[in-house]
């Protein structure tokens, strides 16, 4: 396995200060990305949305502003701050806002003289910061080279984990043509981005689950000894799961040399595997009308105390996906995914059953923008669940993702965010981030929430408080991309996993075939 060098190339951030009119009033704050809707006094019934990236040097305010209802796509914006009072619009003033700050809610009057509307507006910060997503300055310079470990290896990585050792294990298949080999492959590396010799053959695992059909990775997860079990899908008709040493040896104690296999329903794709605190393996799927749940003992055995045969079936009208599945404190199994173009949480109890108990008789659905859809889940450490997901919303028409946030028993948490909803959107100047198919999350030890995937043509990671607003210590915006000196392909993050010290280790693809790690202070 060999090791190339790129370098990372990034942007850069800004700040503000007092407005220098004598009254010693503390300036307003208006520095980020702001989603508001204004309505009409003059005609009723018309209202519409806009959202400005205002950036703040003192008193003045630039940056750039949409608003759907006139045709406004990032439109020059200016603007000035005194006090809390607040003047800002278009630069040749199409629209005007008047109003107030306050932490991050803005609200006052507008007038649009052009289509003789006027009226009143509000509006949430949804991000802070300039947008300009510094990324050098939070690569890690201790790992592989300024941050970045470029291998040789034509592998799309599915997932990351970290022992306990400082050992950085990625997962994921082969690509096709490169060749299309019916495998999957685990790959080590030391804690500084090395490959790990002392990992499978020189840091690499692959294993045959199918000679014959395409093998694929759905998840990696690590027990107390650091042991690992991967979950692979072998064509259209088999769930293969694999348990291995920490060093990569295959455990013979685990099904038939390390492995099971269990014959899939009709249909049925393998989404997502989680191991319980007492070292059950829960593996989630679906096809087009069923969640399937199915619980497995540590040896590999199906567990019968489950649903009385190992799986569950609960039926779904409009099931589209299931995204993850993981469990929370109470033991409670929870099923991310999408139905009918909105999100659900689906409550089983340990049991299998439908957990009639939790939110609405055992499943809260959320509708956010149009064709939403779940990619990833996780749970903070007070046990709200996160889902990360896509939408189309009205002021931006390409897909654009977003976190939201619900309670522990299922209610939308009105804290986080905007009404429970943060959006990853119009972070570099004006472009919406796609974070395309590949959308992954990760929550560290102060519940900040990390994402993962791609903006155009290079990796994209973001982050934000448990508040729902973007981290600003995090790439002075809350948000980095990188490229990695690619020519003739595109860089894309498809990983993503913090490690106990709080860094993110983002996996990817660079020049569109190549393996790329990344870590991130």
């Amino acid at each position: 396995l060999n090791l190339f060098i790129f370098a990372a190339c990034g942007g850069s951030g800004g700040g503000g200060d007092n407005d220098g009119d004598g009254d010693n009033a503390p300036l307003g704050d208006m520095g980020g990305t702001w989603d508001g809707t204004w309505v009409s006094t003059v005609t009723t019934g018309l209202d519409g949305s806009f959202q400005a990236r205002v950036i703040q040097s003192g008193s003045s305010l630039s940056g750039g502003i949409d608003i759907p209802f006139i045709g406004m796509d990032d439109a020059p914006l200016t603007g000035t701050v005194s006090g809390s009072s607040i003047t800002f619009g278009d630069i040749d003033r199409t629209i005007t806002f008047t109003g107030t700050v306050s932490g991050d809610r803005s609200s006052g009057t507008f007038s649009m003289p052009s289509y003789s509307q006027s009226g009143t507006w509000t509006a949430d910060r949804t991000a802070r910061g300039d947008g300009d997503g510094d990324s050098a300055t939070d690569l890690d310079a201790g790992f592989g080279s300024n941050g970045v470990v470029v291998t040789d290896l034509h592998l799309t990585p599915m997932a990351v984990a970290v022992q306990s050792t400082g050992r950085i294990l990625i997962a994921g298949d082969p690509m096709l043509n490169y060749p299309n080999t019916p495998e999957v492959r685990l790959v080590g590396l030391t804690a500084s981005g090395q490959v790990d010799t002392a990992f499978g053959s020189d840091g690499i695992v692959a294993t045959v689950v199918d000679p014959i059909a395409a093998d694929r990775v759905c998840g990696l997860t690590l027990d107390e000894n650091d042991a690992i079990y991967l979950c692979a899908q072998a064509g259209w008709e088999t769930l293969a799961l694999l348990r291995y040493a920490s060093d990569g040896e295959p455990d013979t104690t685990f099904g038939s040399g390390g492995q099971i296999k269990v014959t899939l329903n009709p249909g049925e794709t393998t989404a997502a595997i989680h191991l319980t605190v007492d070292n059950k393996l829960l593996v989630a799927g679906y096809d087009n009308e069923n969640v399937q749940v199915r619980r497995f003992l540590a040896d590999g055995s199906v567990d019968t105390d489950f649903d009385a045969d190992g799986e569950a079936t609960i039926e779904i009208t409009g099931l589209q996906r299931v995204a993850d599945l993981s469990v929370d404190d109470s033991g409670r199994i929870l099923v991310g995914g999408t139905a009918n173009s909105d999100l659900f949480i689906l409550a089983l109890t340990d049991s299998g059953a439908v957990d009639t108990d939790w939110a609405s008789g055992g499943m809260t659905t959320l509708d956010e923008g149009s064709a939403d859809e779940a990619r990833d889940m996780a749970l903070l450490t007070d046990g709200r669940i996160v889902l990360a997901a896509f939408g189309v919303f009205e002021w931006r028409s390409p897909k654009t993702a977003f976190m939201a946030v619900h309670r522990s028993d299922g209610v939308i948490d009105d804290s986080f965010g905007t009404q429970g909803v943060s959006g990853v959107h119009d972070l570099d100047n004006g472009v919406a981030p796609l974070f395309d198919a590949y959308l992954q999350i990760a929550v560290d030890g102060q519940d900040r929430i990390t994402a993962a995937g791609i903006d155009t043509n290079r990796f994209l990671v973001a982050r934000w408080d448990g508040d729902g607003l973007l981290d600003t210590s995090f790439g002075g915006d809350g948000f980095a991309t990188a490229d990695f000196g690619s020519t003739g392909g595109w860089d894309h993050a498809t990983a993503v996993a913090v490690q106990p010290d709080d860094k993110v280790l983002v996996a990817g693809v660079a020049n569109s075939v190549k393996l790329v790690v990344a870590r991130y202070n």
